[in-house]
């Protein structure tokens, strides 16, 4: 059964233009300690997927760093920025079965409306959050709607 991890990024500078706002120092310290939490997971065979702005790319780094020893490959999506949920649906759809696990990486609305796609529930995800996903599928291309259950929060 596949695993899904859903990450907003740490919190960004105010800044323009939005595709370059760095992350804050608050967000590097939020994201270091949040996947510290993520990296105790039985995360094997991964890919970490990611929209590729300057403060996902550097949460990426950070989550990607952390998770070393769990053989997770790492991604930049173009279509991810500030991707809404269906391209996100669609990606996973497309994974290869070789991945048991996927690290998205991504800006609200569009993971958080993910998440509710995919568990019905509402969770509210400011900048460092990550939702841990339960997926009652066998295979990526099995995803669907309400095919999830949140099993954790983490919130800086």
């Amino acid at each position: 059964m596949p695993n899904l991890f859903v990450f907003r990024h740490g919190e960004a500078a105010i800044s323009s233009p939005d595709f370059d706002r760095p992350l804050t120092n608050k967000g590097l310290s939020d994201i270091k300690r949040v996947s510290e939490e993520f990296s105790k997971y039985p995360i094997h065979n991964a890919v970490l997927v990611s929209s590729p702005s300057t403060r996902t790319v550097k949460t990426s780094e950070i989550l990607h760093s952390k998770l070393r020893s769990h053989n997770v490959s790492l991604i930049f999506l173009e279509d991810g920025y500030l991707a809404e949920d269906g391209v996100w649906l669609k990606y996973l759809e497309g994974l290869s079965e070789e991945f048991e696990s996927c690290i998205i990486v991504g800006h609200n609305p569009g993971i958080m409306n993910l998440v509710k796609r995919l568990t019905g529930e509402d969770v509210p995800m400011p900048p460092g959050t990550g939702v841990v996903i339960d997926l009652v599928i066998n295979e990526w291309r099995e995803v669907f709607d309400g095919a999830g259950e949140v099993v954790k929060i983490c919130t800086p």
